[in-house]
């Protein structure tokens, strides 16, 4: 589409029949509300195509004598208005563009914002989960070294009750 829009020179939209009828009454409506153009007037210029005030400021001055049965003063003052409300409506879309532009902007930093935190728990997470399991070593190791002194402690002990009922055999026999 963008391409025989460039090959041919001319503004190709393409819409749904509800967004043309929407896009009609707007243009009716709002050519309405200019001073020195009626309904009629109005509804002529969106059947020769004229949909927008861009559209009516770009206008050829005779064809809108001819259509509207004007006067050349009142051509001018309609394309004057035309163009004062085209300018306008650029405006309002540009501005309408740049607050889109920031929202997305801020959506995104957002965004950014909640992955940084969720990669900052995940890595809090890990490093709980690896200070239990180290805690976890340490306990385990702990307990089989008392196991294992415990262990060494009954081994002595019954080293030494060895010794001494051995020690009390000799005193028998002599």
């Amino acid at each position: 589409m963008r391409l025989a829009s460039k090959l041919c020179g001319w503004d190709i939209e393409i819409m749904t029949q509800t967004e043309l009828e929407s896009q009609i009454e707007r243009a009716v409506q709002g050519f309405s509300s200019i001073d020195g153009v009626d309904e009629d007037l109005a509804n002529h210029l969106v059947g020769e195509g004229y949909l927008s005030y861009d559209d009516l400021s770009v206008i050829e001055p005779d064809d809108l004598m001819t259509m509207g049965s004007l006067t050349m003063e009142q051509v001018d003052a309609i394309v004057e208005e035309a163009e004062r409300r085209a300018e306008e409506a650029e405006k309002v879309a540009a501005e309408q563009k740049r607050a889109r532009r920031e929202q997305q902007r801020l959506e995104e930093e957002k965004q950014k914002q909640l992955e940084a935190q969720q990669a900052l728990a995940r890595k809090q997470a890990e490093a709980e989960a690896k200070a239990a399991a180290e805690s976890s070593a340490s306990e385990a190791e702990g307990q089989d070294a008392s196991t294992a002194d415990g262990e060494a402690a009954a081994s002595t002990a019954d080293s030494a009750s060895v010794s001494e009922s051995g020690d009390s055999n000799t005193e028998s026999a002599g």
